[in-house]
């Protein structure tokens, strides 16, 4: 599986353009600017969020519900990440679907560079009597290994503010009630420019989500 760019942007204070002649590298003076880019992963979803300077956000990261493409996303996503020489210090799994998070198992299991703490948010909204998928305890399994170094956020009816920098922000929020569509959205800004990424939910639950914290 080829892992191509679906769609960049880059942004620099009080500009937001899309990137010129295909989908460059980050410059290596990276200091001013923000980095979003979407892979066209098929059916799923991983977009990398780069702030300066170097720090990875990754949203989702799944490619259909099938195991071999998953582990070439994952091994695509890591190194993607090496050659940019990133550190990977946020993972935000819109909703827990192997479309969208299947990858993240197997990218942890390689060892990326992370940050000196890694934040992982989720959403589970079921009763705890109901059992998860094997795949969702392996990555789970995963992140617990890291120990001290993760710190894993139950997203259901909350919101939290990450402040990056004087200049970049990220907001995150999420409802609850609406089982595997329970999504997490995410609002990020940074200087001038601003991106929203709302995972997979109903209109109904976007709606009510939307007017609650925006």
């Amino acid at each position: 599986m080829v892992m191509a760019v679906h769609s960049l942007f880059v942004a620099r204070p009080n500009k937001l353009a899309p990137a010129p002649n295909g989908t460059p590298s980050i410059p290596p003076n990276g200091s001013n600017v923000l980095e979003v880019r979407m892979f066209n992963v098929g059916k799923g979803e991983a977009v990398l969020i780069t702030f300066p300077p170097r720090r990875a956000w990754l949203i989702d990261g799944g490619a259909t519900n099938g195991d071999p493409k998953n582990r070439i996303l994952g091994e695509k996503l890591l190194a993607y990440l090496k050659s940019n020489d990133l550190k990977l210090e946020g993972l935000v799994a819109s909703h827990p679907h192997k479309d969208h998070v299947g990858a993240v198992f197997y990218l942890l299991q390689k060892k990326p560079k992370l940050a000196s703490k890694l934040l992982y948010f989720y959403t589970w909204d079921y009763p705890p009597s109901k059992p998860k998928r094997e795949w969702l305890t392996n990555l789970e399994s995963q992140l617990i290994q890291l120990g001290k170094k993760v710190e894993m956020v139950d997203m259901r009816d909350k919101h939290r503010e990450v402040l990056i920098s004087n200049r970049a922000q990220i907001h995150l929020f999420a409802g609850s009630g609406e089982g595997a569509y329970t999504s997490i959205f995410m609002h990020v800004h940074f200087k001038d420019a601003a991106f929203f990424f709302s995972g997979d939910a109903e209109c109904g639950y976007e709606k009510d989500l939307l007017d609650s914290h925006v």
